[in-house]
C-alpha cells in the first residue's frame, strides 16, 4: 500500500546528480526488500522505527508519499504541519489535500518512477512552499475545521 520501492527507484535514478538524501523510517513488511533494492547507496538511509519522527520532518527539505491507497494520510498532514513541502502520488486522498493549496506540494502519476524522479529534481524548497504547507494545516486541515466539516456533513444525513 505504501510502495516505498517507487521512491527508492526514483531516487536511485538521480542519486549521483542531486544533493538530497532519502531517509526511510519504519520496519514494515517491505523493509528487507527495500534495503536490497537500495543496495549500497550511501544516499538512501534506513532508520527503522524511531521515536522522534517530528525531528526528521522538521529537518527534511521535502516529504514523499508513494502510496497507492490511503484513508486520511496522517504522515502527509504531519509533514505539512512542519512546513515540509510534499511530493505525493496521485491518489484521491492526496489530491484532496493539495487541492487546498497549489504551493504546498505536487502530485505525480502513482507508480510512475520517471514522474517521481522529475518531481524530486524540481522540488520547490522555497519559503513560499514551506509557508503554504504550514498555512494549509493552520487554515484548512486543523481539528476545528475538520470537526465543523464532519458536523455539517452529518447534519445533511439527519435532516
Amino acid at each position: 500500500r505504501k510502495s516505498p520501492q517507487t521512491t527508492i527507484r526514483a531516487f536511485l535514478n538521480i542519486q549521483n546528480t542531486c544533493n538530497y538524501y532519502v531517509c526511510l523510517l519504519g520496519n514494515g513488511p517491505l523493509y528487507k526488500e527495500c534495503r536490497a533494492l537500495a543496495g549500497h547507496s550511501s544516499k538512501i538511509i534506513f532508520r527503522g522505527n524511531v521515536a522522534n519522527v517530528p525531528d526528521y520532518l522538521q529537518s527534511a527539505d521535502g516529504f514523499i508519499s508513494s502510496s497507492v491507497s490511503e484513508g486520511m494520510p496522517n504522515s502527509v498532514l504531519e509533514s505539512l504541519a512542519y512546513s515540509t513541502p510534499v511530493i505525493l502520488s496521485d491518489i484521491p486522498a492526496h489530491r484532496e489535500i493539495l487541492a487546498l493549496s497549489k504551493y504546498a506540494g505536487r502530485t505525480y502519476k502513482t507508480g510512475d518512477v520517471q514522474k517521481l524522479t522529475e518531481a524530486i529534481e524540481t522540488l520547490d524548497t522555497s519559503e513560499l512552499a514551506a509557508s503554504a504547507a504550514r498555512k494549509l494545516i493552520g487554515t484548512s486541515l486543523n481539528a476545528q475545521v475538520m470537526s465543523k466539516s464532519y458536523q455539517d456533513f452529518y447534519q445533511t444525513l439527519v435532516v
